[in-house]
């Protein structure tokens, strides 16, 4: 089957009524530069299946309808959030939490969900499609697959999220594009212009331009430009010089859509060298989460499997997770339910351009999560869970993402740990980490260690290292609740406990801050401009007094060493 240059095929079906379209070849599927095959969905099969240069196999839009879906957009008139598949969607102006995200990461077959409607009907906010293709010898895409999200054309409105992409074949090659990104949210109301970031560039229906947003009036009438014509006021074009947005201003923007999900499998050979994308969509509020790139490479020699996620740069608002994950938004999900694997094994896994990766389990027990090196640019994020024992055996130096293990939950770190130049710069051990020999703390890192924080095996708030290095600008921090009669305060216990059973050693501008410090250690080392802080951090708890052996001293430094220490 042959699909030429200019010729169009094209299948009506919807989500909603339709299984979709099914093409089995015996032979050849081929799209030539120029053809397009479009559908709500696809499930193709052939022998070899190809897909020239500027051909186009296209199911964006083509999925669930504005405020359809598992995960569509929550509404609301002045602002609602985008979709979710892959990656949750972006908040709105008003509404800061999203619907989770749901389908399989290493088989995904769903539909994108629509947008957000409360800012009104929208005709291009629906969700991704599905392409479902196998190819038994090889599969060449030097063209385009998309299974976008839809972008809202409706202010206030969120975008769509991206939809699925899964394919199958022994040899994959070509220099194409794969692609199942979010649809992007609306820009603000009466916007004429706006730019590829979502930002309003010229403002109409006699509405005022200032600092992106279109507004009734400047604050001052001297402030008007573009306002009259002769004697006829000028509809499209006004703006306020030398004004800008006060902080109480509203704005009524929806959330970008969440990527989707796109699983890749061989079983023979992957020669493809293109571009794979599950962008979360733009937004000026919050841009959607990215969506998750499977990839699985099977050869005599063993399967090897990666997972990517990538947000083009686009981070969430919120740096962590809140108490409850269904007020988050912006973020990349793996989901587990019951229809789902029992365990994960990655060998690779990229988090790059400010992507967060979470774990999210819809069913009882825990599930394990292998991963064999992490890779990143240093942008994105990796996030525990309680329902995940997460453990990553190896990874790039330094550490090439930021990480957050929360209250209850677990993750395995590698023997040599360096975190250094992250974007995020707080680090936060709320639960307990496994598998850390050597810690370094690099320069303008804080590691704070949460009242439930610890090493695995060991009390709370204590970790046990055989090294410790804090560079300069680097603070390692942890100290008691701010409130006297929290259940987490025992004055009798210090608020830091490290168990070194080598050396720390803190360098010059480093720093290690608490209320009370307890260390033991066969080597310390602090040099010049080095720093251990206790100042004014004895209090008297609970009207009482301290009633401890050491607590009204300012520093307890040392109480066991093994060896030698400096200062």
């Amino acid at each position: 089957m042959t699909i030429h240059d200019g010729g169009v095929f094209t299948y009506t079906g919807t989500a909603t009524d339709s299984p979709g379209l099914t093409l089995v070849v015996y032979d050849n599927f081929l799209i030539r530069g120029g053809g397009t095959l479009i559908s709500n969905k696809i499930n193709l099969e052939a022998s070899t299946i190809t897909i020239d240069d500027e051909g186009l196999l296209d199911v964006s839009n083509r999925g669930y309808d504005p405020g359809e879906g598992p995960g569509p957009g929550i509404d609301h008139n002045k602002g609602g959030s985008g979709a979710s598949h892959g990656g949750r969607g972006g908040m709105g102006s008003f509404v800061i939490n999203t619907t989770s995200a749901y389908d399989d990461v290493l088989n995904p077959t769903q539909y994108g969900s629509g947008g957000s409607i409360g800012g009104g009907t929208q005709n291009t906010g629906s969700g991704g499609g599905i392409v479902m293709m196998s190819a038994f010898d090889m599969m060449t895409i030097d063209g385009t697959i998309m299974a976008n999200g839809g972008t809202s054309d409706q202010p206030r409105n969120g975008g769509a999220s991206g939809g699925s992409i899964n394919l199958h074949t022994d040899i994959f090659a070509g220099s194409g594009k794969i692609i199942s990104n979010g649809g992007d949210g609306a820009c603000v109301p009466h916007c004429s212009v706006c730019d590829s970031e979502r930002r309003c560039l010229q403002c109409t229906d006699y509405k005022y331009w200032r600092d992106s947003n279109c507004i009734n009036d400047c604050n001052h009438s001297y402030n008007r430009r573009n306002h009259m014509r002769w004697s006829s006021p000028i509809k499209t074009g006004r703006y306020c010089a030398n004004e800008r947005a006060s902080p109480n201003e509203e704005w009524q923007i929806g959330g970008g859509g969440g990527g989707g999900r796109i699983g890749i499998y061989t079983m023979e050979e992957n020669r493809f060298r293109g571009e794979i994308q599950a962008y979360g969509g733009k937004s000026y509020k919050e841009s959607g989460g990215a969506g998750t790139i499977y990839i699985s490479n099977t050869t005599p020699n063993g399967t090897e499997t990666t997972l990517k996620v990538n947000n083009r740069d686009k981070k969430p608002l919120r740096d962590h997770l809140l108490h409850e994950l269904y007020e988050d938004s912006g973020r990349t999900y793996i989901v587990t339910d019951a229809s789902h694997v029992t365990d994960y094994v990655f060998d690779h896994v990229h988090i790059n351009q400010g992507a967060h990766l979470v774990f999210e389990k819809f069913e009882n027990g825990t599930t394990p999560v292998e991963i064999g090196k992490l890779y990143g640019d240093l942008t994105g994020m990796i996030h525990s869970s309680g329902d995940y024992l997460i453990r990553i055996t190896d990874s790039q130096s330094p550490f090439p993402a930021s990480f957050y293990i929360y209250e209850d939950s677990y993750m395995k770190l590698p023997k040599s740990l360096t975190v250094a130049q992250l974007d995020y710069q707080d680090i936060h051990l709320d639960g307990e980490m496994d598998g850390v020999h050597d810690l370094t703390i690099g320069r303008d890192i804080n590691f704070h260690v949460g009242y439930e924080g610890h090493s695995s095996g060991r009390d709370k708030k204590t970790l046990s290292l055989h090294n410790l290095q804090i560079w300069a600008d680097g603070e390692v921090q942890s100290w008691y609740p701010p409130d006297p009669y929290s259940p987490d305060i025992n004055p009798d216990y210090p608020s830091l406990v490290l168990d070194i059973k080598e050396r720390l050693h803190i360098h010059p501008g480093g720093s290690l801050q608490t209320h009370w410090l307890e260390v033991t250690a066969d080597t310390i080392l602090i040099d010049q401009a080095g720093v251990v802080d206790v100042s004014g951090q004895s209090r008297d708890y609970r009207n009482g007094g301290i009633n401890s052996e050491y607590w009204g001293e300012d520093l307890q430094l040392l109480k066991y060493f093994r060896h030698s220490y400096n200062l």
